[in-house]
């Protein structure tokens, strides 16, 4: 049926666009910007066989968008904001349209129309916690940190535990670093930490943490730590820990 062959286009453009969000090698570019094309193309025939379904037209224009990541080719730009206008025109009461227009205006450089867009997706529906998240990295990528820091800590105290998800909570970090506060930041690097063991710029910080609040034998403690995990910092981890006061 045509669902199922709906369903498969829909799995494959999520996983092509959930690729995108990591770091891609120069070296399989050409090949994902192919895999990119195939997509499109499939997913342009859901629209013609279903045109007036908003969910093809949703998944084609988050696709666009994430292809424009890639390629930086302004067509690929406007094709994900004709669908994803479209998906919101068929269908004005689903958030996801204003999450995917609102990602659009974001990388066409439209940051109030898409802080907009993702304030309209939480209207919508406020008891959907991701909402909050949303808006609140809108807010961050819109360069309003006071208003993505309330965001956030709003919806902590709703139940989105951003801080179980490595991901969510570097954004999270990168927010309340804007303010400097250590005494903020430092529990929040502890969990980084122990959510990837591995990740030494969150045990870099964590040291520096600990050294701003004075906390010398802590630092002094968890750089050892560091050295462990990456020997060849240890020169200059050993030159930080001699500026701390004896």
């Amino acid at each position: 049926s045509w669902m199922n062959k709906y369903e498969t286009r829909e799995h494959f453009a999520q996983k092509l666009t959930r690729i995108v969000s990591q770091p891609i090698p120069v070296s399989q570019k050409e090949n994902l910007l192919k895999a990119f094309n195939f997509s499109e193309e499939e997913l342009e025939k859901g629209v013609k066989e279903n045109y007036l379904d908003f969910r093809p037209h949703l998944f084609l224009g988050k696709l666009y968008n994430a292809d424009y990541q890639i390629s930086q080719d302004p067509e690929d730009l406007k094709s994900a904001l004709y669908y994803s206008e479209k998906s919101i025109s068929l269908s004005p009461n689903n958030q996801q349209g204003y999450w995917y227009l609102g990602e659009v205006k974001l990388a066409q450089g439209k940051k109030d129309e898409a802080v907009a867009l993702f304030q309209k997706a939480l209207d919508l529906e406020p008891r959907y916690l991701q909402a909050h998240w949303y808006l609140a990295m809108a807010y961050k990528f819109s360069g309003q940190y006071q208003l993505a820091k309330e965001q956030i800590l709003e919806a902590k105290k709703l139940g989105y535990d951003w801080d179980s998800n490595i991901y969510e909570l570097r954004q999270a970090i990168s927010i309340f670093e804007y303010f400097k506060d250590d005494a903020v930041l430092l529990p929040l690097y502890q969990k980084a930490v122990q959510l990837k063991p591995d990740d030494i710029q969150m045990w870099s910080a964590l040291v520096a943490a600990y050294a701003n609040l004075g906390q010398f034998d802590k630092a002094r403690e968890v750089a050892e730590q560091v050295k462990k995990i990456k020997p060849e910092a240890s020169a200059g981890i050993d030159e930080f820990v001699k500026s701390f006061p004896k």
